[in-house]
């Protein structure tokens, strides 16, 4: 076997084992939790206008840690339902979602 041939095949292995740890790495620094599914606050029975052009109405909104993490129908909010989720239902009235920007406006008087 040529020496440049040997080489390259060394290179080639090293390059796959320092890839194959570096997944590793990062695989086992994800952190999987049943937990991480559960809302802090799920809406449900409601009328949610969700301003898309293929079913643009929905039922139900799961919030958590202030971001809100699903909008769709009743039936695929109750995996995000957990002990400790506070469930509101809406009894069919509208909810409404908005969000804040902040904002400064100078008003200049003359």
């Amino acid at each position: 076997m040529d020496i440049s041939k040997s080489k390259f095949i060394d290179k080639f292995f090293m390059n796959k084992i320092i890839l194959t740890v570096l997944n590793l790495m990062i695989l086992s620094a994800c952190e999987i939790s049943s937990e991480a599914s559960e809302a802090d606050i799920v809406f449900t029975g409601g009328a949610v206008y969700r301003v898309t052009d293929t079913d643009p109405w929905a039922t139900a909104v799961a919030i958590k840690k202030n971001r809100i993490t699903y909008v769709g129908h009743d039936a695929g909010v109750i995996s995000s339902i957990g002990p400790n989720t506070n469930v509101i239902k809406l009894n069919g009235k509208c909810f409404c979602l908005g969000f804040k920007m902040p904002m400064c406006i100078l008003w200049i008087q003359g």
